[in-house]
């Protein structure tokens, strides 16, 4: 997770929020990962990825550098964008994963942003509906893992 310095906005508009999806994929291209969910709220974003080889700071940090430049400059602020690195736990089991999965796509809803978490733009829980891995933009979203035998998930999404 990364969120705005102060509480700051971090997406002003469609082109912010997809000049983070561009950087995000650039990113990937260098450093493969496995992005299983996303979503890029106002002021913060969470990302739900699984490294293949390198550390997870070797993604983020081009990430957010590159973002905040370009943000900056674009609007003509100096300073800092992100109130601080990214946040970032290990996930080790499948409830868990689910439970983080759950918690990201969730986040709009609880926000007040939107009703359901479909109506939100800027997350993956879409392709969770369709059948599989979809590009968002140009990048691919693995929503395989979700597809766990050993868990019984309700229409609610709750384990």
């Amino acid at each position: 997770m990364g969120r705005g310095n102060r509480h700051g906005v971090i997406y002003r508009n469609r082109d912010d929020y997809g000049l983070f999806l561009r950087l995000l994929k650039e990113v990937q291209n260098r450093y493969p990962f496995v992005l299983q969910a996303y979503c890029l709220m106002t002021n913060h974003f969470h990302l739900e990825l699984t490294t293949v080889n390198d550390p997870i700071w070797k993604i983020m940090q081009p990430v957010m550098n590159h973002y905040a430049r370009m943000f900056n400059q674009k609007y003509g602020y100096d300073g800092h964008l992100f109130d601080s690195r990214y946040t970032s736990c290990l996930i080790e089991d499948d409830r868990y994963f689910l439970e983080v999965s759950r918690y990201i796509h969730l986040n709009p809803v609880k926000a007040t942003m939107v009703r359901e978490p479909l109506a939100y733009e800027y997350s993956s829980y879409r392709h969770y509906m369709t059948d599989g891995s979809r590009q968002e933009g140009k990048i691919v979203i693995d929503t395989s893992l979700t597809l766990l035998p050993t868990l019984s998930i309700s229409r609610e999404g709750t384990i």
